[in-house]
């Protein structure tokens, strides 16, 4: 099904449709933030919507609560059950059903005290065919992002109440097999993702076989925390910065790295070279902390450098090989020591650099940590293969969602 020119406010109708305003139908309002250094606003009893709870059209939980207090010292609302929420900044479009009075952050807007002359479910379809159009009006700017105002001026196509509830009917039928058919390919996807932990965990239990032997991380590697600086006023008065925010899975991609100015006597220091992996040393997210990844130089003529954020590994390479200790680091067991290995300071979680050095990881001979990493990529092709193929798939299911909701209000279809 391919999709139909949308129709637009002037364009003619049916008898008894008509285009409204949102503003004219419904109070829209949006959300706020309590502050996040007082521990006594959150983990209350309030729900607290992120764009990331909005899964799909209905909202019966959240990740995150506040409290009475958060919600009177801050400028968060408390929405009604039925409330729509409408996404205004960042991730502009999205659209949801509260089924739980909640609260939302500010990039949320909410729709309620919504007409009588409107069917809720029918005004939350219609905000999803909106969506991309409003997504359009809010680019442009250093953040995407669109005000209440412009929402409360979006045109809404108003058909009779009883057309707006066949719209929905067959809108529902019509979501329900792709709903099912997203389910799938999500159930593949997390099936997919488990497998590089699954075959870690698999060929680093190989570790009694002789020729191993056990020893601590700080005695194969050579560890050093980055360095930092003011911004350079341009990129060739400056050193690109790997930070955090650069790593990508288990590589790094140095393109959108900071330019920094910094002393050039502290260059041959701090600058990487390929086989540097790079750990992940303070984050508020408890996964993201002692997150390793592996650097590669782009031969792009720039000489990178990492932050002080950043705890650069550098392999003997007469004992081990930067990707073996990569895949090792990765591993399920890897990973249940550094996620133990943290210290909280600040609502920060900081990887406490000693304990991670000294874990014990096996180490086989030099031809075998080869023969492993050659065994670990194809798998891991094979696993990204599969990953692709679903991201093309999820491609193909939003471009027919869209092309539903443009079948659903073309008037001419329920006259």
């Amino acid at each position: 099904m391919t999709a139909r020119t949308p129709l637009r406010p002037g364009d003619p109708l049916p008898e008894g449709w008509r285009w409204v305003r949102l503003g004219e139908i419904a109070t829209v309002k949006s959300g706020g933030t309590p502050r996040r250094g007082n521990p006594s606003y959150w983990g209350g009893d309030i729900p607290w919507v992120k764009i990331s709870d909005i899964t799909s059209l209905h909202v019966s939980s959240t990740e995150e609560t506040i409290t009475e207090e958060g919600l009177t010292s801050s400028s968060a609302k408390l929405f009604p059950v039925g409330t729509i929420l409408f996404t205004i900044f960042a991730t502009i479009g999205k659209v949801a059903i509260l089924n739980i009075e909640a609260a939302t952050n500010q990039a949320i807007a909410g729709i309620f005290n919504i007409s009588e002359s409107l069917d809720t479910q029918y005004l939350a379809h219609h905000l999803q065919f909106a969506g991309p159009q409003m997504a359009n009006r809010g680019r442009g700017m250093a953040q995407d992002n669109i005000n209440l105002t412009m929402l409360r001026s979006l045109e809404v196509l108003l058909p009779p109440l009883e057309t707006q509830r066949r719209i929905v009917a067959w809108l529902d039928e019509a979501f329900s097999h792709l709903q099912a058919i997203k389910e799938h390919h999500a159930e593949t996807e997390r099936e997919a993702a488990a497998l590089l932990p699954a075959k870690l965990a698999e060929v680093f239990g190989r570790a009694e076989k002789e020729g191993w032997r056990w020893v601590r991380l700080g005695d194969v590697v050579q560890h050093k925390t980055g360095v930092w600086g003011p911004e350079a006023s341009s990129p060739a008065q400056g050193f690109p910065i790997v930070r955090s925010t650069e790593i990508d899975g288990l590589s790094i991609k140095p393109e959108n790295a900071s330019v920094r100015t910094v002393n050039v006597k502290q260059i041959e220091n701090y600058k990487l070279q390929t086989g540097d992996i790079l750990i992940n040393k303070s984050s508020g997210s408890p996964h993201l902390v002692g997150w390793p990844a592996i650097f590669q130089d782009p031969q792009d003529g720039r000489t990178y450098l990492f932050s002080n954020f950043m705890l650069r590994l550098r392999s003997n390479r007469t004992k081990i090989e930067p990707w073996y200790l990569l895949y090792y680091l990765h591993s399920p067991v890897a990973r249940s020591i550094y996620l133990s290995a943290q210290a909280t300071t600040s609502g920060l979680r900081n990887l406490r650099v000693r304990d991670f050095l000294g874990q014990l990881l096996p180490l086989p001979p030099l031809e075998t940590q080869l023969r492993i990493v050659e065994e670990i990529e194809a798998f891991e092709e094979e696993a990204r293969r599969i990953q692709k193929a679903q991201e093309e798939s999820r491609v193909v299911l939003e471009q027919l969602e869209k092309s539903l909701l443009a079948e659903a209000f073309r008037p001419e279809r329920w006259v």
